[in-house]
C-alpha cells in the first residue's frame, strides 16, 4: 500500500509552516494479505470413448487471516518445480467458504486446454504436473492487485489407456519386380509414448507352408524420412526379399505397456 505524508514544521513560537509549501513525501508499506496456501488434488476421469482426456483438478484454500478472492492454476510437463515454465490454464474468482470449517473450494475440468493453445489436449503416457496460487482482493480504493501466495505443493499423474492400442488399418501388400511393400495407416495422429516409452510397429511374415517370423519392427514416432508416417498418414515397409503369391503378413502395434493390439492380416494375391 503507498500512502502520502507532508512533513510540516513547526517555529518555537509554534506558527506552523505553509501547509502547501510542506514536503511531500510517498511511503510503501508492504500488503501481507496473502491467504493461505492452497492444496491442490487432481483426479484423472474415466476415458470415454471418442473423448478426450481430462483431469479433475480441486482448489482448497485453508482458513486464514485473509479470505482469497482470485485463483490461478498452472500445469506443466514432468517438471514442476519453476513456476515460469507451466502454463496457466484457469484463472478466476474464487467464492467465499460455505461450509463452517471455512475452506474455500473451487473446482475445474482440464482438458489439455489454455489461453495460448485453445485446441490442445491431454495426451497418455505423459507426466502432468499442477500447482496452483491464490491472492486476496485488492486494497480498499482501487489499489494494485494483491500478491500471489505460495504456490501449492507440486501434483501429478500421468494418464495411461484403459484399453490396447486399436489396430492398424488399410494394410495391403503390393509387389512387382522389387520385394513386397506392405501400406498401412492408425487412427492416433500422435502414436508418442514420451518418455514412458514407445509405441511399435511389428511385422510378421508367413511363407506358405512355414512358421511366422518377425522382419520389421518400425517405432511409430519416427520421422518420415527414417520411415515413419508419411504425409498422406501411411507408413510404409519393405519387405527384405520378393516372396511368392499366397505370403501372408501380419502387423501389430505394441503401446509403451508392453500391450499389443489385434492384428491385421493380409496376403499377396496374384498381380
Amino acid at each position: 500500500m503507498l500512502s502520502f505524508y507532508r512533513v510540516v514544521s513547526v517555529s518555537e513560537a509554534q506558527v506552523e509552516s505553509p501547509f502547501a509549501e510542506s514536503i511531500l513525501v510517498p511511503v510503501a508499506v508492504l500488503r501481507d494479505d496473502s491467504p493461505q496456501r492452497p492444496v491442490v488434488e487432481v483426479s484423472a476421469r474415466p476415458e470415454q470413448p471418442g473423448q478426450p482426456l481430462a483431469a479433475r483438478v480441486r482448489i482448497r484454500v485453508p482458513r486464514g487471516p485473509f479470505t482469497a478472492a482470485e485463483f490461478r492454476l498452472l500445469r506443466g510437463i514432468e517438471g514442476g518445480q519453476d513456476l515460469n515454465r507451466m502454463v496457466v490454464v484457469a484463472q478466476g474468482p474464487i467464492a467465499p467458504a460455505s461450509e463452517p470449517d471455512g475452506v474455500q473450494e473451487v473446482e475445474f475440468s482440464d482438458t489439455g486446454a489454455s489461453p495460448l493453445s485453445p485446441t490442445k489436449t491431454l495426451r497418455p503416457f505423459l507426466r502432468y504436473t499442477w500447482r496452483a496460487q491464490v491472492r486476496a482482493a485488492p486494497a480498499p480504493g482501487g489499489g494494485p492487485p494483491a500478491a500471489w501466495s505460495e504456490p501449492s505443493a507440486l501434483v501429478a499423474t500421468t494418464f495411461v489407456p484403459q484399453l490396447p492400442p486399436e489396430p492398424v488399418t488399410g494394410l495391403t501388400v503390393q509387389q512387382q519386380a522389387t520385394p513386397a511393400q506392405l501400406r498401412f495407416g492408425h487412427e492416433n495422429p500422435l502414436l508418442d509414448g514420451g518418455p514412458v516409452g514407445r509405441y511399435v510397429f511389428e511385422v510378421d511374415r508367413q511363407l506358405p507352408g512355414e512358421q511366422l517370423e518377425r522382419i520389421k519392427t518400425l517405432h511409430a514416432d519416427l520421422p518420415q524420412a527414417s520411415g515413419g508416417r508419411g504425409a498422406d498418414g501411411l507408413f510404409r515397409v519393405t519387405d527384405t526379399r520378393v516372396v511368392p503369391v499366397g505370403t501372408r503378413y501380419r502387423v501389430c502395434l505394441r503401446d509403451p505397456m508392453g500391450r499389443t493390439s489385434p492384428p491385421a492380416i493380409c496376403t499377396l494375391e496374384s498381380p
